[in-house]
């Protein structure tokens, strides 16, 4: 009787123990899915999707930056030598630092390091793109910290390299001469060396050093052959040279300077401006004293014009080739990605593109989670109100 219930009860030991065992591995399995899915969603920190070296190197950047106060070429040569006992590669050391501090936006350590690296010897090819493309960010989003002088010095360094690889430096030259104000030399570029690719990833930070520079006209001399877009910061910047140019030089010359801006604008692909930019175009006309503007908001009419003037608004035109590989790549970016499971599922996409099939073309696509926002179906939005009141073809 002893032993039976002795068994009886080991055996009730061993359910409860099995049972915790099970819960454990489900969370187990939980965790380690929720953990892969993190590391290859979108949105995660680009540091979750590295190795975990690599990972380790970072982490102790970010770290020892946030803790550590960086004033001195000395500080940044006992932090590298500390991180070089970890890697044995100079440039993988420079770049990850290069990394966490652009991604981080400490430009101003940033531009110390470049400074930094100068002393040291700046002749790794690789640092040299990163550490440009960490001066652009700082020209265009921190222009207080950005230094002219470590400009300079980058395209000197550029300049002599690429002779030992040449069309390895294409870009970063002429993103360096843009930042040091060498329009001339980087119009000549733009005219007989850079391709169209290169053209249109240029184009808003070369517009940018022309306002900055007040050096408009070698904007509006340029030629542009493929379709090109203005990032919101141009609108900014081109608001404050006219600004400039209206109180240095007059109204009329500020009116010139602004029609040859509505010209480019309007054989760019850019339709809309962020609302800092309509404000800021706002002020500038306020500031006219001779010329009075009359400056009202308005809508975009069931027609497509302005409900203020009644002009028809530009509209953005794609060919079918275009729209074609704009959805191909949207699909192959964002819908599948790394894994088509990681959305969805090839059936359930399967399902999807059937349904688009049958029911295409559709009038409007309305994204539910903006009209959730907006205040759902009983909302008083007038863009929402409007679709109702077309009563067409919708997929929500």
């Amino acid at each position: 009787l002893i032993a039976s219930r002795m068994f009886v009860l080991a055996l009730r030991r061993l359910v409860v123990d099995l049972r915790w065992f099970r819960r454990f591995e489900i969370e187990k399995q939980f965790t380690g899915r929720l953990l892969k899915f993190c590391s290859t969603s979108v949105g995660m920190d680009q540091v979750l999707r590295m190795d975990s070296k690599s990972k380790a190197l970072y982490q102790t950047i970010q770290s020892y930056i946030v803790h550590n106060n960086i004033v001195s070429n000395d500080d940044w040569y006992c932090f590298r030598t500390m991180l070089l006992e970890s890697s044995d590669k100079q440039n993988t050391v420079d770049c990850a630092v290069f990394k966490v501090l652009e991604e981080n936006c400490y430009f101003e350590l940033g531009v110390s390091y470049i400074s930094y690296l100068f002393d040291t010897g700046l002749d790794n090819p690789v640092t040299i793109k990163q550490a440009v493309h960490l001066l652009e960010q700082c020209f265009l989003k921190d222009f207080e910290h950005f230094h002219s002088g470590v400009a300079i010095q980058l395209l000197e360094h550029i300049l002599v390299m690429e002779k030992s690889f040449p069309n390895f430096f294409t870009y970063q030259k002429a993103i360096v001469l843009c930042m040091c104000g060498h329009f001339r030399q980087c119009l000549s570029m733009w005219s007989s060396v850079l391709d169209c690719p290169t053209k249109r990833r240029l184009i808003s930070t070369l517009f940018i050093a022309a306002c900055r520079y007040s050096n408009a006209d070698s904007i509006w001399s340029m030629q542009m052959k493929s379709p090109y877009t203005l990032s919101a910061s141009c609108h900014m910047e081109m608001s404050k040279y006219l600004k400039e140019q209206l109180q240095q030089n007059g109204e009329w010359k500020s009116l010139r300077e602004l029609a040859h801006y509505v010209i480019f604008y309007g054989e760019s692909q850019s339709c809309t401006f962020d609302e800092s930019a309509v404000e800021a175009f706002k002020s500038y006309f306020a500031s006219f004293s001779e010329i009075k503007w009359s400056v009202d908001c308005g809508i975009v009419t069931d027609n497509g014009c302005c409900s203020c003037c009644s002009s028809p608004l530009k509209q953005l035109t794609l060919s079918d080739e275009d729209f074609n590989s704009m959805k191909n790549e949207l699909v192959k970016r964002i819908v599948i990605g790394d894994s088509v499971y990681r959305q969805t599922s090839p059936e359930e996409y399967y399902r999807f593109r059937q349904f688009l099939n049958r029911n295409d073309p559709f009038d409007v696509v309305v994204d539910g989670c903006n009209v959730a926002y907006l205040g759902g179906p009983t909302s008083n939005d007038v863009h929402i109100r409007r679709v109702k009141l077309r009563r067409k073809k919708i997929v929500f």
